[in-house]
């Protein structure tokens, strides 16, 4: 008979792992709940429905949640609270109210527990991972299959009829409305329609989508967003009124209506240390334009492009044109050629003085005297590099259209970090002339 491990006992098991193996297992926690998803439904007849039948959602919901609630007790093996373990009462309390026993579900967590020691093994082995510190990991993971195994027992053996039912579908009705929302092509509105009422959440006139950063650490139970809607591990807290799909490899939330200061306040709260990107508020039906935009915000927050917002919540709509401009790399690129190709051929230190002077120009449309205060050299300097401009470089700056596409390849460029602005003393402008003549 198996052995089934007390709460301590895991927590023991749970605090020797060593920490260091956090961030090797945490970018396998998507592939790894794909293919444990995978390899149960493979196995198990009745768990083989459609993927947008509500068991194939909550089989989905409850694989991702298992595999990241046990990399979460890798980072920090502080006991399960009771909402992380009423997630798999709840598991074996659907069972009963379906009238089904618990082999079928017993038999998913050995088939998880085997795929997720068999990913473990290969990745230590690649990192040179000592054989004693992979068998203390791998002795933590069986005692938490046991451990799950014996709160499914518990809830089955407790059943209250139609609670554990009610609570999974809706969940997974609130995860298929939140993807047929940002679906693309766009979702039929009868599709939306019959989701609403088995989601318990009613489809708004505008929404604001927000994205959060893939691979951390973010668990919600089932549940989450009944009257106490908790994020268990952290005690973190949405309103029930969002929609969450944080457990997939792209994280994101919609809101109902504008995110305002309390609304963004709230948001950082209840994630706290998870930077988040908004979208800007739209009709539901540019839902999946927004939610582009905001993981795009995101994604230039992290390369650094973007500033991050207060208290690490960054609005898209405060970045429209940079955005713009990131649009489309490869259009940007031969923009930057067409227009910037010849400047960026010239010798490097005249090219920084040439691209200084043009911007400049640009952004005042200024006299000699102007630009020259701005960028303190004298304004017959100016006007030199302003001739090596129009002449050498070949730009038709007194065509408005070439002015603003040069301007717009010169921000671009900028964004990119091609851009280089001198250090240089500037030289006398008798001096810097010939210098440049001489370049």
């Amino acid at each position: 008979m198996t052995r089934i491990a007390e709460p301590r006992e895991l927590d023991r098991l749970m605090s020797g792992v060593s920490r260091q193996l956090v961030p090797l297992f945490r970018p396998e926690i998507p592939a790894v709940a794909e293919e444990i998803f995978t390899a149960v439904r493979r196995a198990i007849p009745d768990y083989d429905t459609p993927l947008d039948r509500p068991r194939t959602q909550a089989l989905r919901f409850s694989v991702e949640h298992a595999v990241l609630q046990f990399v979460t007790r890798m980072a920090d093996p502080s006991p399960a609270d009771d909402f992380h373990e009423d997630t798999y009462r709840r598991l074996g309390r659907y069972m009963a109210d379906e009238g089904r026993g618990l082999d079928d579900l017993h038999t998913a967590y050995r088939i998880g527990t085997d795929v997720a020691w068999r990913r473990a093994v290969s990745v230590a082995a690649r990192n040179g991972v000592p054989p004693d510190v992979v068998a203390t990991f791998g002795d933590a993971l069986f005692a938490f299959r046991d451990r799950l195994t014996a709160l499914s027992r518990e809830g089955h053996l407790n059943v209250r009829p139609g609670e554990a039912r009610s609570g999974l579908e809706r969940d997974a009705h609130r995860r298929l409305l939140l993807r047929a929302l940002l679906r693309r092509p766009a979702a039929p509105p009868d599709e939306i329609a019959r989701l609403e009422g088995p989601a318990q959440w009613k489809v708004p006139a505008e929404v604001t989508p927000v994205s959060l950063p893939p691979g951390r650490i973010i668990t919600l139970p089932p549940g989450m967003a009944a009257a106490r809607g908790t994020i268990a591990s952290a005690a973190w807290s949405l309103d029930e009124d969002v929609l969450a799909d944080v457990a997939g490899e792209d994280p994101c939330l919609i809101v109902p209506g504008p995110v305002g200061e309390g609304r963004s306040r709230a948001l950082g709260e209840a994630l706290p240390g998870i930077p988040l990107a908004l979208g800007t508020t739209m009709p539901v039906a540019n839902a999946a334009d927004s939610m582009r935009w905001a993981r795009r915000t995101r994604d230039l927050v992290a390369a650094g492009v973007i500033e991050a917002g207060p208290d690490g919540v960054t609005r898209a709509g405060d970045h429209l044109f940079t955005l713009w401009l990131q649009a489309d790399g490869a259009l940007m690129r031969q923009l930057e050629e067409r227009r910037l190709g010849r400047l960026n051929r010239v010798e490097g230190g005249l090219r920084r003085r040439l691209t200084e002077t043009l911007s400049c120009w640009l952004r005042t449309r200024g006299t000699a005297e102007r630009v020259g205060r701005d960028l303190d050299v004298h304004p017959q300097t100016v006007r030199y590099r302003l001739r090596l401009l129009r002449t050498a470089v070949g730009m038709e700056l007194d065509d408005p259209e070439v002015r603003f596409s040069v301007e717009v390849a010169l921000r671009a460029a900028e964004l990119r970090g091609a851009e280089l602005r001198s250090t240089e003393p500037e030289p006398e402008p008798a001096a810097a002339e010939q210098r440049d003549r001489a370049s």
